[in-house]
């Protein structure tokens, strides 16, 4: 094999990685753009004086597994999370204290008041 054709491998493995880096920032960038979409409608969301049932669902795809429901708690300062409780006009520290009750309430009914596991008698 001549030296000129051993550089012309290089150039065109050189080729294939930037190839592949362009199409995964392609993919990257559709994402956000993606998201930018969605983050724009929740501003005009934010401004309406009644949501429907369908604004609310659609707000909450934003969210990682598309349902508020599924959030970690505000210390996780998630944007996705607070972005769509702002466009629903919900402070996050209620809506973590909401979700909070409601857990230990149906913990309550399921489980009962068993004193084995403890902190339950409060609720």
């Amino acid at each position: 094999m001549s030296p000129r054709a051993s550089r012309s491998d290089v150039i065109d493995k050189t080729i294939e990685v930037f190839e592949k880096k362009v199409e995964a920032e392609e993919k990257e960038a559709e994402f956000y753009r993606s998201v930018l979409e969605k983050l724009r409608w929740l501003r005009t969301l934010k401004e309406k004086n009644h949501l429907s049932w369908k604004d609310i669902e659609e707000a909450m795809t934003l969210t990682c597994y598309d349902n508020l429901a599924f959030c970690c708690g505000p210390s996780k300062e998630c944007p996705y999370q607070f972005s769509v409780l702002e466009a629903l006009g919900i402070d996050p520290n209620d809506f973590a204290e909401f979700k909070v009750n409601a857990i230990n309430k149906y913990l309550k009914k399921k489980l009962g008041s068993r004193d084995e596991f403890g902190g339950m008698e409060g609720l």
